[in-house]
């Protein structure tokens, strides 16, 4: 079987994501937070994600008006709560700045 017959045969098949209702979001790369810290971004999507010791929150952005975004992971507490308030009130795409707040152990990231 060649792969453009193997693709188009198993394009007829659904995802596991359309069967167990969990999103999908894609990337064309994953960029580290602290390379677009104040910088304005357009929020195209958002996820809550489980990792081993708690949520974090996987956002589809887009940089300097590109059209495919980029994905960006953050941990935070602030930024988790303020992403499932985004989710919950399902108004994408939006204007929001990833910023670090307060200085030494008490620092944290905030999304504004």
């Amino acid at each position: 079987m060649k792969k453009n017959e193997q693709k188009n045969e198993i394009q007829q098949y659904k995802r596991v994501t359309e069967v167990t209702g969990e999103k999908r979001i894609d990337v064309k790369e994953v960029v580290k937070i602290d390379g677009i810290l104040n910088f304005d971004v357009l929020i195209k999507d958002v996820k809550i994600c489980q990792g081993d010791y708690s949520e974090y929150a996987f956002f589809a952005i887009s940089l300097d008006g590109e059209d495919t975004p980029v994905g960006v992971v953050c941990g935070g507490k602030v930024v988790v709560k303020k992403a499932k308030i985004l989710l919950e009130k399902n108004e994408f795409p939006l204007v929001g700045k990833f910023v670090k707040v307060g200085g030494g152990k008490n620092q944290y990231y905030d999304l504004v």
